[in-house]
């Protein structure tokens, strides 16, 4: 499924959707690899791992080897998947702060 960027992109994005647009017409495995992507980004923004099975699978049977290679490396550790998706983290400071 096609979706039309340049009708859903703000004004200051027409160029760049445009040119997604191009890309997936003429490229059929962009457009699979990009929605691929897309929806395995959905998943951790959602913080929600109940579709990464589905995504796993769906990966696995892309035709494009280095998703299916990902997916497959995601499948080996799935339980720490599983907790960087639904378990909350922080890039804060780990130990104290020093007032030197």
């Amino acid at each position: 499924m096609l979706i039309n960027h340049a009708a859903l992109a703000p004004t200051a994005a027409i160029s760049q959707a445009r040119k997604v647009d191009a890309l997936e017409k003429g490229l059929p495995e962009f457009a699979l690899i990009r929605s691929i992507g897309v929806r395995f980004s959905a998943i951790f923004r959602s913080r929600n791992p109940g579709t990464l099975d589905s995504w796993i699978g769906d990966a696995v049977n892309s035709g494009s080897v280095a998703i299916e290679r990902f997916a497959r490396a995601l499948r080996s550790n799935l339980d720490a998947v599983y907790n960087a998706i639904g378990l909350p983290w922080s890039n804060g400071q780990p130990e104290g702060q020093s007032a030197v």
